[in-house]
């Protein structure tokens, strides 16, 4: 990730991380954690907004008013479309590596399986929101 740290006066600061630096210092601190966008997982723009990140793309922060200001309790129906979506997308995933049992699955297999079904959940949220369909 790019720091984001901006100058004010003789100092550094990253919103984004919470590091602070005077503007003379020889080795600055490198950010504290990868930021990425609890939405699509890109690391360009992404700001914390409480205890979530999200990045400049419109459509995330849409997908990030949903889901910040939800009950707990319950899905929307953009949930349950990407969730399904994900789960199609981890299916293909297993029939093209020819398995099905998910004990038989490598650590590497298993780590992609869940990356497809993830990316694929993330993808399908943005479409919606990109579509502006209503959230139930």
């Amino acid at each position: 990730m790019t720091c984001q740290a901006r100058q004010y006066s003789d100092e550094m600061s990253c919103a984004a991380c919470g590091l602070s630096w005077d503007i003379g210092d020889p080795n600055p601190p490198k950010c504290r954690q990868r930021l990425s966008c609890a939405v699509c997982d890109s690391e360009t723009g992404a700001v914390r907004v409480g205890k979530y990140a999200v990045c400049d793309d419109p459509r995330c922060a849409e997908i990030a008013k949903v889901w910040l200001t939800r009950l707990p309790s319950g899905s929307t129906h953009w949930e349950r479309e990407a969730t399904a979506s994900g789960g199609r997308a981890a299916g293909a995933y297993l029939k093209k590596i020819g398995k099905f049992d998910l004990a038989s699955l490598t650590p590497d297999e298993w780590a992609e399986f869940c990356r497809v079904m993830v990316a694929t959940y993330r993808v399908e949220l943005r479409r919606q929101a990109a579509l502006q369909a209503p959230p139930f």
